[in-house]
């Protein structure tokens, strides 16, 4: 928690099954449940996704973007 507040982060964006919010009190979390294949298709959550990221850079914030393993994200 301390490193994430140290690098400003204020949300966090999970890409990811089964990941539930670890901080949810200190974090604005959205959590996309998505299967970390090499075939899963992400580009029907990029607009969902990018829009979350942009309202909290809008507000001064910071987001990390994380998954599970990073099989398909790449």
């Amino acid at each position: 928690k301390s490193v994430l507040k140290s690098n400003n982060a204020t949300h966090v964006l999970t890409i990811a099954n089964s990941l539930a919010p670890v901080y949810p009190n200190d974090f604005v979390y959205k959590v996309r449940e998505v299967a970390d294949r090499e075939d899963t298709n992400l580009r029907q959550y990029l607009d969902e996704c990018i829009n979350f990221v942009d309202k909290a850079k809008r507000h001064g914030g910071g987001v990390l973007v994380h998954c599970f393993v990073g099989t398909s994200r790449s």
